[in-house]
């Protein structure tokens, strides 16, 4: 990859190889096995979902940012993001959550995950320079979205 360009790649691609170099299985319902099985993004029984792309390391370049559906109801999600580094594709961040929404402002990843009692946790992953990787910035108890 040496142009740096992670819109050059197949995000498909990147998720299958991610998969493949996993050391567990993403679960029990075969997520894994679904895709390496997948041929397009976002279609069913892929659980990969459309790639985002942003800039999050501030480098000027986009990074990926993917989501991988698992669990029998799909609720739950492998968050994995990755940048070119020394012309190859790296893994930035991998999370795992059952969010509610996912959102990309400026160089951040948003998650917002249910809670107890009329909240959700509010996550807020950002680049770390000196750890090359998106990190967890802000954990915090929100107002519910679904109760506004």
């Amino acid at each position: 990859m040496p142009s740096g360009d992670m819109h050059r790649v197949s995000a498909l691609a990147v998720a299958k190889a991610q998969a493949a170099r996993s050391t567990t299985p993403l679960d029990e319902e075969g997520t894994t096995q679904k895709i390496g099985d997948c041929t397009t993004a976002r279609q069913e029984p892929c659980p990969v979902q459309t790639p985002e792309y942003r800039d999050m390391n501030g480098d000027g370049k986009d990074e990926l940012l993917l989501g991988i559906a698992s669990g029998r109801s799909k609720t739950f999600v492998h968050l994995w993001a990755f940048t070119v580094k020394d012309g190859r594709v790296t893994l930035i961040m991998d999370e795992d959550t059952r969010p509610v929404s996912v959102e990309l402002s400026d160089h951040d990843v948003i998650v917002r995950e249910p809670a107890d009692s009329g909240y959700d946790v509010r996550r807020v992953y950002s680049w770390d320079r000196s750890e090359q990787a998106m990190q967890e910035r802000v954990f915090e108890y929100v107002e519910s979205s679904s109760r506004k």
